[in-house]
C-alpha cells in the first residue's frame, strides 16, 4: 500500500467507530445502508430463517458512540445499538459493540461488557442485550493476549474481513455511481485497518509518560529492596502506560510458582499493588481457605471477575503521573515499601504457597 493509497497516516479505532456508526444509523429512505442493518441482524441471529422478511420486521435502528455510565458493572461502550423490531415492539433489542484493531483489552474491560449487558436487561432498558466484538480476523485469531475464555464472554465476534466483503458486494451491485464510490471508500478504510492489525501493535511514544517511567526505573535502582523494573529509556512508552511489573528473585524461587507477578498499578484508580497468582482463580475453593488466613495488615484476597487469577492486593496512595516525579516520589517510595513487605511475606510463606500449588497440580491431573 503506497502513501497515496492511505486514507490516514495513522488509522485508529475511533475512525472505524464512525464508519460503523454511520452504517447503523443510515435510514432506508436515505437510500444508504439499510442492507447493513439487516445483514448485522442476521449475523447476530444465526438461527433465523434466511427467507424471513426483515424489511417490515426492523422498524428502526438507533446507534450512539462512546457511552459511559458510572457505577458498579458499568463503564464505556464503543457503540451502543438499539434495534426496534415488531416483536417485541416496546423495548429494543440492544447490542453493546466493542471495536478493536490492535489495542489489548484493559483490566476487566471484557467482563464489564457482560455485566453491563445483564444490567440493561435487569433494569428494563431493553428486551435482550448482546455483546459483540468487531475486529480484524487476525486480531481475535492470533493475538496472544486474547484468551479463549475472554472470547467466550462475547455473544458474537464479527470480523472486519466479513464486513469488508459485504460492503464490496454492495459496491459491485450498486447502480448509483456515488454510492458505489462511497462503499469503495469504506472498504479501503477497512483494508487499511486490517493491514494495521496484521502488522501488530506499534506504540506511539508519549514523552511525559516515558520520562515518568524512566525516572521510576532509576528511582527503583537506588532503593535497598532488591526490586527491579523494565528499563524504558530505549523503548516507546505510550500514554497511559502506568503498570509497573516489579521483579525480584523471590518471585522466581520455585518452578511451581513461576506464574507469580507483582504489579504496581497506578491507573485505572484506585492505585494498588497486586501479587498475582495466574491460573489459580478456577481453584478458588482450594486456594481461598488456605491463603486468606496467611494475609497480613491491609492485604486483601481478590478473585478476578473471569475467575482466572487470584490476587493479594494492597491499596496505595494515588499517584498523579501528570505531576513532576519528584513531587510524587514519596508515594512511590511508600509503594515500593509495600512491595518489599509482600516479597518478605512471600518468602516467609513459601512452604504454604508451594503446598497450595502442588494441591492445584494434583487437581489438574484428575
Amino acid at each position: 500500500m503506497t502513501a497515496h493509497d492511505l486514507l490516514s497516516t495513522y488509522i485508529a479505532e475511533r475512525d472505524l467507530d464512525f464508519l460503523f456508526l454511520e452504517e447503523f444509523n443510515c435510514k432506508e429512505e436515505f437510500n444508504c445502508n439499510a442492507p447493513f442493518q439487516k445483514w448485522f441482524w442476521r449475523k447476530t441471529h444465526p438461527d433465523l430463517d434466511s427467507s424471513f422478511p426483515l424489511d417490515c420486521f426492523i422498524l428502526n435502528v438507533k446507534a450512539i458512540r462512546s457511552i459511559s455510565e458510572s457505577g458498579e458493572a458499568y463503564g464505556e461502550t464503543d457503540i451502543l445499538v438499539d434495534y426496534f423490531v415488531k416483536e417485541p415492539a416496546v423495548r429494543p433489542v440492544r447490542f453493546l459493540v466493542e471495536n478493536k484493531i490492535i489495542a489489548p483489552f484493559g483490566d476487566r474491560q471484557i467482563e464489564r461488557y457482560r455485566d453491563r449487558s445483564q444490567k440493561y436487561v435487569d433494569k428494563g432498558k431493553c428486551e435482550k442485550c448482546f455483546t459483540v466484538l468487531l475486529a480484524p480476523a487476525c486480531y481475535y485469531q492470533n493475538a496472544p493476549f486474547f484468551k479463549k475464555e475472554q472470547k467466550e464472554v462475547f455473544d458474537f465476534i464479527i470480523a472486519y474481513d466479513e464486513i469488508l466483503g459485504f460492503l464490496a458486494g454492495l459496491a459491485s451491485n450498486e447502480y448509483d455511481l456515488e454510492l458505489t464510490n462511497r462503499y469503495i471508500h469504506k472498504t479501503r478504510l477497512l483494508t487499511q485497518a486490517i493491514e494495521k492489525s496484521r502488522r501488530g501493535y506499534v506504540p506511539v511514544n508519549d514523552p511525559v509518560t516515558q520520562e515518568f517511567n524512566v525516572k521510576y526505573y532509576q528511582y527503583v535502582i537506588d532503593q535497598p529492596f532488591g526490586i527491579r523494573v523494565r528499563n524504558p529509556s530505549h523503548q516507546s512508552v505510550p500514554a497511559g502506560d502506568s503498570w509497573f511489573y516489579l521483579h525480584h528473585p523471590n518471585l522466581k524461587k520455585d518452578r511451581d510458582l513461576l506464574k507469580l507477578k507483582l504489579v504496581h498499578k497506578i491507573l485505572p484508580k484506585p492505585d494498588r499493588l497486586d501479587l498475582q497468582f495466574t491460573g489459580w482463580g478456577k481453584y478458588d475453593a482450594i486456594v481461598r481457605p488456605k491463603l486468606e488466613p496467611l494475609l497480613e495488615y491491609r492485604m486483601r484476597y481478590v478473585l478476578t471477575k473471569n475467575k482466572h487469577t487470584v490476587m493479594i492486593s494492597i491499596p496505595l496512595i494515588p499517584i498523579d503521573m501528570k505531576k513532576s516525579f519528584e513531587e510524587e516520589s514519596p508515594k512511590i517510595h511508600a509503594a515500593l515499601g509495600e512491595a518489599n513487605r509482600i516479597i518478605t511475606w512471600l518468602d516467609r510463606n513459601h512452604p504454604h504457597l508451594l503446598a497450595i500449588a502442588k494441591e492445584i497440580k494434583n487437581q489438574e491431573k484428575e
